[in-house]
């Protein structure tokens, strides 16, 4: 008797973490994470910053985010990464990942919407915003 409920408490445990992890939305080539890297990048792999402790989807080992916000194996990137001019450029493109993260179904729409005018979406403060 006391083995069954062992192995019911064990049984029910597993289906908590996996409901829980399957909570998380993570996408392909990601798991959910604590502390979030904004370097994960394609464009940011070169630079130093700090991590962002904020919990979140992070790309798995091996993997880089794209332009596209989707992780793909490292070696799927451009040969040099992006040289940015501006610390701005840097904060803003940590802001669209952020978004990505934590909004990211609003992102993919104002994305889409955006690309059909030719320009970029920029989910911020809870707007769309499209720019050159």
């Amino acid at each position: 008797m006391r083995d069954h409920k062992l192995l019911l408490l064990l049984a029910l445990v597993l289906i908590t973490a996996l409901e829980f992890s399957e909570g998380q939305g993570c996408d392909d080539n990601e798991h959910f994470v604590e502390c979030v890297n904004p370097c994960n990048t394609c464009r940011l792999r070169a630079v130093n910053c700090d991590i962002i402790c904020e919990e979140g989807c992070d790309c798995l080992p091996g993997h880089l985010r794209d332009d596209e916000g989707l992780c793909v194996p490292s070696e799927f990137c451009a040969a040099s990464p992006a040289k940015y001019e501006s610390i701005e450029e840097i904060v803003e493109d940590k802001r669209r990942r952020k978004c990505r993260w934590k909004y990211r179904r609003e992102c993919r729409r104002c994305r889409k919407k955006c690309s059909k005018k030719g320009m970029i979406g920029v989910y911020q403060h809870k707007k769309c915003i499209c720019k050159n």
